[in-house]
């Protein structure tokens, strides 16, 4: 059996990556949550919440997906995909919440989750993030949103991946930061959406088809 031949990474790479619109959108809106954090003094609570919003704009754009592809087959699945999305979602949230509210505030279900819905922070935050994969939407999907008709299952279920990739990693580093920061949490800001930021451009490249180190891209013709 012959192993495939991985390309090495190297300059050609990186800067077909930086080239992309879309990464380039990924980078500036995450950075601008951090420029939240350190200019308008938003809590780790806060970024964490943004980017739980962040995987509800992600349902949001799979909605229509859903629906540009087939209205009618979206009509009918659309209750059975908001239930089970919506389950993931109310999980990540509860687990936000619980490792990064403040002690006081833990048991208080309810005042954080009108925090988490009604925090004008949280939706400037999660602004560039919709119009980031909006321009995604427009730019990888929608010229190619034939190719998807008869794959509406692949769709309904493409959140998760890319979600899972980045959410774990964001929560361990984000958390090393909360709880290791001595008191000053915000020194460690930088490296939380650097992390994220990484995992995000990672897991784009690989739902889109536009990683060229797994699939093999020739971009020499990019």
């Amino acid at each position: 059996m012959t192993m495939p031949d991985n390309k090495p990474m190297d300059e050609r790479h990186f800067f077909y990556i930086l080239r992309l619109p879309t990464v380039l959108f990924i980078v500036v809106s995450n950075f601008l949550v951090l420029a939240g954090a350190l200019i308008w003094g938003w809590d780790l609570l806060t970024m964490m919440l943004v980017f739980w919003l962040e995987s509800a704009i992600i349902g949001f754009y799979t909605v229509l997906k859903l629906f540009s592809i087939n209205l009618p087959v979206a009509l009918v699945t659309l209750p059975f995909y908001l239930f089970h999305f919506g389950c993931f979602l109310a999980v990540y949230l509860v687990a936000v919440l619980t490792v990064f509210a403040p002690p006081p505030a833990r048991g208080q279900l309810v005042p954080l989750l009108k925090g988490a819905f009604f925090n004008a922070p949280v939706l400037i935050g999660a602004a560039p993030l919709f119009i980031s994969h909006g321009v995604s939407f427009y730019r990888n999907f929608w010229p190619r949103r034939a190719l998807w008709e008869n794959k509406l299952n692949d769709i309904a279920f493409e959140p998760y991946p890319r979600i899972m990739l980045w959410c774990p990693v964001l929560v361990v580093a984000a958390a090393a930061v909360h709880y290791l920061g001595g008191g000053r949490p915000q020194y460690g800001y930088p490296v939380v959406i650097l992390v994220k930021a990484c995992a995000d451009i990672w897991s784009h490249l690989n739902a889109n088809g536009l990683n060229p180190w797994t699939r093999g891209r020739d971009i020499e013709a990019a």
